[in-house]
């Protein structure tokens, strides 16, 4: 049962008790509610000669075995038509001995039932003593309307008893709206004071730091009387308080408690002009915690019988309000999370199905589910308290950009969302617009200013429609937009589970393709453009999909890389080029020495283990050091510059030789290319493909081979189809090529037939040459 449920109920079940007209009505309806409440089979009260059943026919009721259980604290008992059912015995406290009992079939009772029973129990017993002393005093009065003094003196103490229900019901209220806690409880010892009529009224609750301490939480009365009060007394010198919280009941100062002044050997409750006290215990969830005490500078004061109830009402309201304020705080940290304050997924949720559940609206929903991009580089290279800063700035800014009255949500890890009510997709996707461009903004954490971006999927929904089909297409929505790369939003259509499903079927496929080993590896020449004479080779990866065929690298490479597959297929790559190129070159005599050029993705380039691999692979493999090139995007440089730098640095120091692909498609700079070890520049086939038609393609293509040899980097032209192409590739001097003119790429071996070509190419001009001389 969740805390704000038992409040609820609690407080529902305060207003059935007091509100009854008579004691009869009050028990009945009080075990009723509870019976309703809790869902069980058979409810009792049994309140000194009285036995009130629920569960029993009429006329069978076992008053004599319902006594027994409550005496002996039965744990089942068997009902009549259901069978042997869970017991809970909880006694009534008071004037008014007894229990309140309630019993189930389907399940015992949680420790918070237990708890919520408890309050239930406490709450009728001091409705049913309230309820007897108002009718004991209108018995009175009605026998004593003759008696003028008599009657005068029941009026003043109905009065009384109303200023109590009056004080009372004012804090129920303030329990009841979330009132601060502290403004609660200061009107109690307030209220305490007043009705009892005395001089200071003090709350004591026990320091959880030192339980041998008493903490003076709230206070109330004459200025100079509490001005000597300690706010932390050992428990040895708290006479009044001690006596409540270890007997556990009402306790009275006597003339014999010793009077002691604070600053001699020792301290006391009663200082200064204090002479007579009472004191309450006050629990929370039912653990006595503090006391309640009232004091009085009148030595002849003496505490009746009504001064014993109205100081145990007041205390009893203390515990409420102690036990609310601990619910709600639990409450508070189960439906926020801990780091950034915003609602948590369950709160989130709970607001999402009111609306949807909502008879009183048509209008439409917007859902937003947003996910960074590049946090977890965060995490890695700056630290996770670091990554917690991100996200609570992050959670900050995703509030900016909302109405004051939509929800922000973070659901774990870099992933957030937003409810935005009354809201159509055009409007939603002006909010995601706002989120994307205000999460994209830098932000500096410890000194370092950081670039996040952020993914964002729309859904729009109606009242009426499921919750979990509205956060499900919101979901599917962010991997759309996740497709699409950064800083890119989707709003959500049937479709999109339908391509879910297949891409969801196509990563079952590849993991299995993984494990079993059912991925190829493509070899695409790699050409002088001066001699024509192979340089090596390109890696790439192929995948024949049963039932599909060949999978397009494009699209089975991004799934890769979001699932994180990359990773083993990165690895599996580079150990099978590495080998074959290096058996190529035992096998086949006379082949020049070959290069064999690897792809490193994003994933690869941020692990630190990548080093490992590449020295595994080489060594393994017997291949040459400088032979391997280790081919980055553009793109890559900019994401951690530093950590991008430092890593290269690593793998030049194994020998290596480093590459940039698809130079001129990112925003690089000559400011910052200087600054990274690359040794080659690949040109994008984009550019080369204008080569004929388009002279600012051909001045871009000079640009970047000039570029190039001012900086000392070998250039490679991608994706040469014609010999115009290469006419024009070699008028610039650039330095090598690869495209489907010299040839596609091919299978393993293919490629070995390709080079045994080769060599016997070399082979007999060899021979010539041999020959001629």
């Amino acid at each position: 049962m969740h805390g704000s449920q038992a409040i609820k109920h609690l407080a529902e079940f305060l207003a059935v008790t007091s509100g009854s007209p008579d004691e009869a009505t009050a028990i009945r309806a009080a075990i009723e509610f509870a019976a309703e409440i809790l869902d069980a089979e058979m409810g009792t009260v049994i309140c000194e000669e009285t036995v009130v059943s629920l569960g029993y026919p009429h006329d069978q009721v076992p008053v004599e075995a319902l006594r027994t259980a409550a005496r002996d604290r039965w744990t089942t008992i068997p009902v009549p038509g259901i069978g042997e059912c869970h017991l809970i015995v909880l006694p009534l406290h008071g004037r008014i001995s007894g229990s309140m009992m309630l019993a189930r079939s389907w399940a015992g009772f949680s420790s918070d039932e237990a708890n919520l029973i408890r309050a239930m129990a406490r709450v009728l017993s001091l409705a049913l003593d309230i309820m007897r002393t108002v009718e004991a005093e209108r018995t009175l009065r009605e026998r004593s309307e003759h008696q003028a003094t008599e009657n005068s003196r029941l009026i003043r103490s109905l009065k009384e008893r109303q200023r109590l229900v009056d004080a009372l019901s004012t804090i129920e209220r303030a329990i009841s709206r979330r009132a601060p806690l502290q403004q609660i409880l200061d009107a109690i010892t307030s209220g305490a004071r007043q009705l009892l009529d005395d001089d200071v009224a003090m709350l004591r609750l026990i320091d959880s730091d030192s339980p041998g301490h008493l903490l003076l939480v709230s206070s109330d009365g004459d200025p100079e009387l509490l001005g000597e009060q300690l706010w932390r007394l050992p428990m040895a010198e708290a006479d009044v308080s001690r006596l409540a919280i270890e007997c556990g009941t009402i306790a009275v100062a006597t003339a014999a408690t010793p009077e002691r002044r604070v600053g001699g050997p020792g301290g006391s409750e009663l200082v200064g002009g204090l002479r007579r006290a009472i004191s309450a215990p006050v629990r929370e969830d039912s653990v006595i915690v503090g006391s309640l005490i009232v004091a009085s500078a009148d030595r002849s004061r003496e505490y009746q019988e009504s001064d014993r109830q109205t100081l145990s009402a007041f205390a009893e309201h203390v515990s409420l309000a102690l036990t609310d304020a601990k619910t709600v705080q639990a409450m508070h940290e189960a439906f926020h999370d801990r780091l950034t304050g915003l609602a948590s997924r369950a709160l989130f949720t709970n607001r999402l199905e009111d609306l949807l559940s909502s008879s009183r609206s048509t209008s439409p929903i917007g859902l937003l589910f947003v996910d960074l991009n590049r946090f977890k580089v965060v995490n890695d290279t700056l630290g996770h308290a670091a990554g917690d800063q991100l996200l609570v700035e992050v959670g900050e800014r995703i509030v900016g950009a909302l109405r004051s009255g939509d929800t922000a949500a973070r659901f774990g890890g870099d992933e957030f969302a937003a409810l935005l009510a009354h809201m159509d997709a055009e409007g939603a996707a002006s909010v995601a617009d706002r989120l994307i461009e205000a999460i994209r903004k830098p932000y500096t954490i410890n000194g370092k200013q950081i670039f996040v971006n952020a993914s964002v999927g729309i859904a729009i929904g109606y009242p009426g429609q499921s919750t979990d089909e509205l956060l499900r297409n919101a979901d599917v929505a962010m991997y759309h937009a996740k497709r699409y790369g950064d800083g890119h939003r989707e709003v959500f259509h049937p479709e999109m589970h339908e391509e879910l499903l297949e891409r969801m079927q196509m990563e079952a496929d590849l993991r299995q393709a993984i494990d079993q080993q059912d991925l190829m590896v493509h070899y695409q020449p790699i050409v002088s453009l001066t001699t024509g004479g192979l340089k090596g080779f390109e890696a790439l990866a192929r995948w024949l999909r049963p039932g599909h065929g060949m999978v397009p690298p494009s699209d089975f490479i991004p799934l890769s890389e979001e699932t994180g597959l990359i990773l083993p297929i990165g690895r599996w790559i580079l150990n099978e080029a590495c080998h074959q190129v290096s058996n190529w070159q035992k096998d086949i005599p006379g082949l020049p020495a070959l290069t064999i050029s690897v792809n490193l993705s994003a994933r690869q380039l941020q692990r630190p283990d990548l080093i490992e691999e590449v020295r595994i692979a080489l060594a393994s493999s017997g291949l040459p050091a400088d032979r391997l090139v280790l081919e980055i995007t553009e793109s890559l440089l900019h994401q951690d510059v530093d950590e991008a730098i430092s890593r290269l640095h690593e793998l030049k120091a194994l020998g290596v030789r480093i590459a940039i692909d698809d130079f001129g498609t990112g925003y690089s700079s000559l400011s910052c290319l200087h600054r990274f070890p690359v040794d080659i520049m690949k040109i994008d086939k984009s550019f080369i493909h204008g080569l004929v038609n388009d002279p600012k393609a051909l001045t871009f293509a000079r640009t970047i081979v000039r570029l190039g040899a001012m900086l000392n980097l070998t250039t490679i032209a991608e994706g040469i189809e014609d010999g115009v192409q290469l006419d024009r590739l070699r008028e610039a001097r650039c330095d090598f090529g690869q495209g489907y003119y010299f040839a596609r790429p091919l299978a393993a071996d293919q490629a070995r037939t390709y080079l045994l070509d080769i060599a016997h190419q070399l082979s007999v001009a060899a021979g010539v040459s041999a020959a001629t001389t």
